[in-house]
């Protein structure tokens, strides 16, 4: 087979996702109004961070053709402006599955909302989006998917964001505060390299940028635009993605972490926090 560009690419060493699929759930679950500037940057809309949302619960369950039920946990289900959205993080460069599972989660959302009058059957799909907290030269920019009925085609395109292609001004420009955790896989390409000594240029390089972001990020949580919980949520999932994309390199891990260590507030404190409430 010919060696193309695609296959020239060099995998990520960053283990398994599910690490990193959890670390965003965490925040759709403890601060979900971070999901309001990403709404915005996918579908153009302009809601404000204290907009309100409804959630809904995150477990589908899809009956298949054998009569057995198959139960699907979503990332996010929710309302907002009265429209209906559904996003999904996808710690793969590229899973084809993920056109299924959209459809099977965005037919399962359609159908709580839908209307029968007389003998109509009226669905409305919800706006759906994928979130690649990883990605290469084969992710795709869009999916789309094609629904053939007896008498017409309909088809919907699903948008597709990649974390790595927003830098450290991005996403302090645009509120995106969901994707510091994934800014580290900006440069986990090259950390077999960075490793080699723990004063590389590389290391100090990482080491600046996170200190840039906390920084940043302390100075928008002393503003009040986002709350203290939110601060260590974010900071807690920036250490957990660091600590599994970087478990193979010590210098690097803990170059880092030198940085962000001592700005956790104690993110157990979310236990009293939730109690509080």
């Amino acid at each position: 087979m010919a060696e193309t560009e695609e296959s020239r690419e060099p995998a990520e060493d960053a283990g398994s996702g599910h690490e990193y699929d959890d670390a965003f759930r965490t925040m759709c679950i403890d601060c979900g109004y971070l999901l309001i500037p990403v709404i915005n940057e996918i579908f153009g809309e302009h809601y404000l961070l204290d907009e309100k949302m409804e959630f809904y619960a995150n477990e589908k369950f899809i009956e298949r053709p054998n009569g057995k039920t198959d139960k699907r946990i979503t990332d996010s289900d929710f309302k907002v402006g009265g429209k209906r959205y559904h996003l999904e993080a996808e710690s793969s460069e590229h899973d084809r599955s993920m056109l299924i599972r959209m459809f099977e989660y965005d037919t399962q959302i359609s159908l709580l909302d839908a209307e029968i009058t007389g003998n109509e059957l009226h669905v409305k799909f919800p706006r759906s989006a994928v979130i690649h907290l990883k990605s290469n030269s084969r992710t795709p920019d869009e999916m789309l998917i094609v629904i053939e009925t007896p008498d017409a085609e309909s088809r919907y395109a699903v948008p597709v964001i990649k974390v790595k292609d927003y830098s450290i001004e991005d996403i302090f420009e645009k509120e995106l505060y969901m994707f510091i955790p994934y800014y580290i896989f900006r440069h986990v390409r090259k950390f077999k390299k960075y490793d080699e000594d723990e004063k590389s240029a590389g290391i100090c390089k990482l080491k600046r940028e996170y200190k840039e972001i906390f920084d940043r990020l302390e100075e928008v949580r002393d503003s009040g635009r986002i709350d203290c919980l939110t601060y260590d949520c974010i900071l807690s999932m920036s250490i957990k993605v660091l600590e599994k994309a970087s478990e193979k390199y010590r210098n690097v891990q803990e170059g880092v972490k030198s940085v962000m260590g001592g700005r956790v507030l104690d993110y157990p404190g979310r236990k009293e926090y939730y109690e509080g409430v």
